[in-house]
């Protein structure tokens, strides 16, 4: 309309001006609002699912529930994050289990279709008689739950060879030291890139495809 009206330089001035926050706001929110639609429809038409939890502390010492969701679509097995509730008062496993079931609730969700929880070893989400594995199994128990498989990696490195294990625990304490600071990630990118090293970041293997190939993953 600019551009009929009053030329094609007033139309170009008028595209470089930016969007004011309250517009770059309500875009994102009808853009997530969208996402979150699309999601809760391939989930609903999946024969079944699974569920895993997390609850972490922001920043601003705020307990975050993050729930991932793994489904069927299109012959196809999906991997999605379902959402992200910050949680009020403590973090109980009533609490959590209200935060999840609410969520399926209100969005037509059924607990039936459940096939597999993964959580941590909390005791919020472990219990067995007040924990959010207690609530779910009252109103599903056919559910099936799996925690801390990376506990039990590190029980069965114990029984390892001492020379090997003296390996392990040096390995263990370098991947610590570079991940506790971002500083110190930082150094290791620069220093990875100076040696001409295939990557530059972390990696952090977790399956050996062959017993030869240890060292060289290590």
């Amino acid at each position: 309309m600019v551009s009929i009206m009053q030329g094609e330089k007033y139309a170009n001035l008028l595209k470089i001006i930016p969007l004011s926050s309250d517009t770059v706001h309500r875009r994102i929110n009808l853009l997530a609002d969208d996402i979150k639609i699309q999601l809760i429809e391939r989930v609903k038409g999946s024969p079944y699912y699974a569920i895993q939890l997390d609850e972490s502390t922001d920043v601003a010492n705020v307990a975050q529930l993050l729930i991932f969701i793994r489904y069927r679509y299109e012959n196809d097995i999906c991997e999605d994050l379902l959402f992200c509730q910050g949680l009020e008062g403590r973090t109980t496993g009533e609490a959590i289990f209200n935060a999840v079931n609410t969520f399926f609730e209100l969005h037509d969700i059924k607990w039936e279709y459940c096939v597999s929880v993964c959580t941590d070893g909390a005791a919020a989400l472990t219990g067995s008689k007040t924990g959010f594995k207690a609530k779910v199994t009252e109103i599903a128990p056919h559910v099936g739950f799996v925690h801390c498989m990376i506990h039990r990696e590190a029980l069965a490195a114990k029984h390892l060879q001492p020379d090997v294990n003296k390996v392990l625990e040096q390995v263990v304490t370098i991947i610590n030291f570079i991940k506790a600071r971002a500083l110190n990630r930082h150094l290791f990118k620069i220093m990875c890139r100076e040696m001409g090293s295939e990557y530059e970041d972390l990696l952090l293997h977790t399956v050996v495809i062959a017993r030869k190939n240890t060292p060289t993953c290590i």
